[in-house]
């Protein structure tokens, strides 16, 4: 008996996915295609492939032999869909209006400065160079600027003190961005498997439309508050929408990536603690032992800046972090405490 063989070759023009746990097995014609993914693989068939799924059963399709007219057809609609990213001129060139717009607002307090310095930390692999970064963008906002720009880095739209979620999922965070790119569904698909990232699929949906920097941090955080206030995808999706639009690129990557939860930096809260203390000239210790008190670590922020944590205290019905552990100094004083 003869057994069947699988070829295993490179595409040139699609890659596998290893970040989404998809690969590709076979030539176009000859061999099957096998993916992790049943989307991925229905997105394949579309383009001629023969792609299976292995994690998952599917129903068995039947394609009828199309007419001659019907495959011209088809060509024709494969030929407009294989551009898939917004052209220059389709996004809405009138995007803030003037009293959306903060004329007002410092550089430091833009939130054109908050997206830069992510991209600084993220493109830094080493964790002091993180923290001075951090440190140094800290010392130049003001109090309300600063206490939302240290919920942010640890990945939360508002402090956790605060207990607020946005409630805000996928379809909404799709359709917002396939209205300001101008592009359908399937383009924002096609976009979303080539990084595995929402903010960098934002980025990239955004690229080709031109905003001015007219965002605050003070303006993002009543964003956050409008899309909190707002009940269901239907109220939702409208306030998305008009602030990407008032977006520029990277602007729109890390606002999303805050909506996700998870700006995915290099940072995470341990590491803002250190930061605090260095931009504000306090030792760290005092800054996490604020932060376990007050549960907080952006009310820790605005007290550091103001030389008051010895102020932080605990507040009745607000959670506060523990530790089941307690520290000491040295290695001398745990060695003691041990023998005793």
């Amino acid at each position: 008996m003869q057994q069947s063989r699988v070829a295993f070759v490179n595409l040139s023009r699609r890659q596998a996915f290893a970040g989404s746990g998809q690969f590709i097995a076979g030539g176009k014609n000859r061999h099957a295609h096998f993916t992790a993914n049943g989307d991925f693989a229905q997105t394949l068939r579309r383009e001629g492939y023969n792609a299976r799924a292995l994690s998952e059963d599917e129903q068995l399709t039947l394609e009828i032999a199309p007419s001659s007219n019907a495959k011209i057809a088809a060509q024709k609609s494969k030929s407009k869909r294989v551009r898939v990213v917004a052209k220059p001129g389709s996004c809405n060139p009138q995007r803030a209006t003037p009293d959306q717009q903060d004329a007002t607002a410092s550089c430091a307090n833009s939130f054109l400065a908050f997206s830069e310095t992510c991209a600084q930390i993220a493109a830094d692999s080493r964790k002091l160079e993180k923290i001075r970064l951090l440190a140094e963008y800290l010392r130049t906002l003001e109090p309300q600027a600063l206490v939302l720009a240290v919920a942010w880095f640890t990945g939360r739209p508002f402090p956790s003190s605060h207990n607020k979620v946005l409630q805000l999922g996928w379809a909404v965070l799709r359709d917002a961005l396939c209205a300001v790119g101008g592009i359908d569904e399937f383009g924002l698909h096609q976009i979303y498997l080539k990084h595995s990232d929402s903010g960098e699929t934002a980025m990239e949906v955004l690229r080709h439309c031109s905003s001015a920097a007219t965002l605050s941090t003070e303006r993002v955080g009543q964003i956050f508050e409008r899309l909190h206030q707002a009940r269901g995808p239907l109220a939702k999706t409208p306030v998305l929408r008009e602030a990407l639009e008032q977006c520029t690129p990277i602007e729109a990557k890390f606002l999303v990536k805050i909506i996700s939860g998870d700006l995915r930096i290099g940072l995470k809260e341990g590491l803002v603690e250190v930061a605090v203390a260095s931009a504000f000239n306090v030792k760290p210790d005092e800054v996490r032992e604020a932060n376990l008190l007050v549960g907080d670590i952006a009310e820790v922020a605005r007290l550091a800046a103001q030389h008051q944590l010895k102020q932080a205290t605990l507040v009745p019905f607000r959670p506060i972090k523990f530790m089941l552990a307690s520290p000491e100094p040295t290695a001398e004083a745990l060695w003691d405490r041990v023998k005793g």
